[in-house]
């Protein structure tokens, strides 16, 4: 009896861990907030993904003062409230938008692109998005804009 009772619990526990995925999945699936099950950034053809050069504060300092195109990858509201000196808005997230922007840029151009600071890949995405497009000098500058600010390099806000 106690046996036949153990293998109906279990049955029923795994029917009900199997109803709560789905409904789990359902909800996260159709919720606008979401979480992504995988990556929302599209992986590039090829077998292996470009890695795109990451620069450090010093690196990316000299590369300013020596006249570098500096793109910020984060959204427009935060690139208005505080951005790399001469820096111009270039969103990953909204890279179609800007195909003028891109197409002013000559391919050999020393290009630093770069967002909030660490934990934040879109500087990276957004350099191996140029890379594909034939972009020939671009380097990841991960620390970002804030290890900039911290540092009291040149800044700006607005556009």
């Amino acid at each position: 009896m106690l046996k036949k009772w153990l293998k109906r619990a279990f049955f029923e526990l795994v029917a009900l861990g199997l109803v709560a995925l789905v409904v789990g999945f359902t909800y996260n699936g159709l919720s606008p907030r979401g979480i992504a099950i995988s990556s929302t950034y599209p992986k590039l053809r090829g077998e292996r993904e470009i890695e795109p050069p990451q620069i450090d504060l010093t690196t990316a300092f000299s590369y300013f003062t020596e006249g570098a195109l500096f793109l910020d990858a984060r959204e427009p509201d935060e690139f208005y409230l505080g951005h790399i000196y001469g820096a111009k808005n270039l969103p990953y997230e909204e890279l179609d938008q800007y195909v003028s922007l891109l197409d002013s840029i000559p391919k050999d151009t020393l290009i630093v692109t770069y967002c909030d600071g660490e934990g934040c890949e879109l500087s990276i995405h957004l350099a191996r998005e140029l890379i594909k497009r034939g972009y020939k000098n671009v380097y990841a500058f991960y620390a970002g804009w804030r290890k900039w600010e911290t540092a009291n390099y040149p800044v700006d806000v607005g556009r």
